[in-house]
């Protein structure tokens, strides 16, 4: 527990991203409740081959609690043998309550338990759900949040030698409001990057480099559409002076990554067999269509910025960036790459042409 990471209000529904080694029995976090405060979370485990019996148990220590004897009839309430077994001691005054998921024993589900798919698609992954909880705290005081409780013979025989170090993975969701903002939707594509990562990483070497594969083609083969086929602006980038040509080739890069990183989740969301037109998806869709119009819009405005000069000419550009941003467009990076080429492209042409 001296290690436990400290959640913010959690009230507010989030995403924990935990990952334990088999040597290792919990992972533990900490929130100061008070009294008459609602405690709600998910648990849940990336659908991956390895976890399919992975379920964690979730322990809530905390003052008010009910307190832990020899034996129980209420299997919400840990034994005291259960948490001797995990050497885990209750402070003074404290209580403790459990929740392990139906069927699973020592964090393994039996072998044929059926998983349930749900899937996420702002990740575009797929989770099994594992169990929930909803209570209303006795005390006001600092509570602890354990999960794990697992063994080792949670992975399937086939899979104990090639994964003896790698991760168990588990999605922890506490909070039940639901609260969005700007910086949200502007971070999507982090988030992205980080949930994807996290599934699939361990198990299925699914680096940053493969990640980027796809997006990197997109971008390639648009950058060649752009600058390569059309005879006529290949001449035209020839009269320019180097910096101008640079700025323009950059520029158009980074809104080809708009669009790549669009056209990328489409593919995930559309091909996932998932993906439903009447829930959040719909919004999801939205999202990654209009990071594909603002892409292209993006591309026409850098060869439109070839031969602007005037400061004002940089608000269309602005627009499309900060648009971009809000729809999570281009892993950040690409808005940001676009409208630095335009403002580029501006300073050179005032250079060689007065404003």
């Amino acid at each position: 527990m001296a290690d436990a990471s400290s959640l913010p209000d959690i009230s507010v529904s989030y995403a924990i991203y935990g990952n334990i080694k088999v040597w290792e029995s919990w992972n533990w976090y900490s929130f100061d409740g008070q009294a008459g405060q609602r405690f709600y979370f998910q648990l849940s485990v990336p659908a991956i081959d390895p976890l399919a019996r992975f379920a964690p148990d979730l322990l809530l220590l905390g003052p008010g609690l009910p307190v832990p004897s020899d034996s129980s009839t209420d299997d919400t309430v840990p034994t005291t043998e259960y948490l001797a077994n995990y050497s885990i001691v209750l402070p003074s005054g404290y209580g403790a309550l459990k929740w392990s998921c139906d069927g699973a024993v020592n964090a393994s589900l039996p072998y044929g338990t059926p998983n349930e798919d749900e899937f996420e698609p702002f990740g575009q992954v797929v989770y099994w759900a594992r169990q929930t909880a909803d209570v209303i705290l006795a005390d006001t005081g600092t509570y602890y949040i354990a999960v794990g409780g697992h063994r080792f013979n949670i992975l399937p025989w086939e899979y104990r030698a090639v994964y003896l170090y790698e991760d168990f993975k588990y999605l922890l969701a506490p909070g039940y409001e639901e609260e969005f903002g700007v910086l949200d939707f502007v971070t999507i594509p982090l988030d992205w990057i980080k949930i994807r990562m996290f599934w699939t990483y361990d198990y299925y070497g699914m680096t940053a480099l493969v990640l980027a594969a796809p997006m990197a083609a997109v971008v390639l083969v648009g950058f060649l559409y752009v600058f390569a086929l059309p005879p006529r602006r290949k001449e035209l980038l020839k009269g320019m002076t180097v910096g101008l040509r640079v700025s323009a080739h950059v520029g158009v890069c980074g809104a080809l990554l708009l669009i790549a990183t669009a056209l990328y989740q489409l593919a995930l969301l559309l091909g996932s067999g998932y993906f439903n037109p009447s829930s959040i998806d719909s919004l999801v869709l939205a999202l990654q269509l209009s990071g594909v119009v603002i892409g292209v819009l993006s591309v026409r405005q850098v060869l439109v910025m070839l031969g602007a000069n005037e400061w004002k000419r940089l608000v269309v550009p602005a627009i499309f960036a900060v648009i971009a941003l809000i729809v999570g467009a281009g892993l950040i990076v690409g808005p940001l790459v676009f409208l630095s080429a335009c403002v580029s492209l501006v300073v050179l042409n005032r250079r060689i042409v007065p404003a």
